[in-house]
């Protein structure tokens, strides 16, 4: 149930990730930094632009809607995740199955999304123009004549750090 946009100056909650703070992850050293200044950005956007906001957690956001209807209009999407691969997916799917309006992609545009080879094979077969890519599994051989150079490495899986 995404929204068409943020027209009305009502309430917004920015949703963030599973926690309070940002935490880190040994896997991305510079994504809680990062969280942190992208959440500080928006709300202060969101603000000058005359809308009130409100910084709430997965937790928080789950609790609030089981105890009854939610008081903003629309929630501004910023959950990332830090644990898993499903963790983006995770946070749009609660938010559609609860009925909440958010800004974003619903849930089948992420899982394509986060899974990059996919999204890109699906390009190609819809005839959309693509840079020629590869997926190498751990342990498998890489052909790197196969593509042409420059060339970026990117896992097939995840955001996009």
């Amino acid at each position: 149930m995404t929204t068409g946009g943020l027209g009305r100056k009502g309430g917004i909650l920015l949703f963030v990730g599973v926690l309070s703070e940002p935490v880190s992850n040994p896997h991305d050293p510079h994504g809680a930094g990062q969280q942190a200044a992208t959440t500080r950005a928006v709300v202060q956007a969101l603000r000058k632009a005359g809308h009130q906001v409100e910084v709430v957690n997965l937790n928080e956001l789950l609790k609030r809607r089981l105890q009854g209807p939610l008081p903003w209009d629309v929630v501004f999407n910023l959950f990332v995740g830090r644990q898993r691969r499903a963790d983006q997916l995770l946070g749009v799917t609660l938010l559609e199955w609860a009925g909440i309006p958010y800004t974003g992609s619903p849930p089948p545009a992420h899982l394509v999304a986060i899974h990059k080879h996919l999204a890109k094979a699906l390009w190609k077969q819809a005839g959309l123009p693509t840079p020629a890519f590869q997926v190498w599994t751990p342990g498998g051989e890489a052909d790197l004549t196969a593509l042409p150079y420059p060339a970026i490495v990117k896992p097939a899986a995840e955001g996009s750090g």
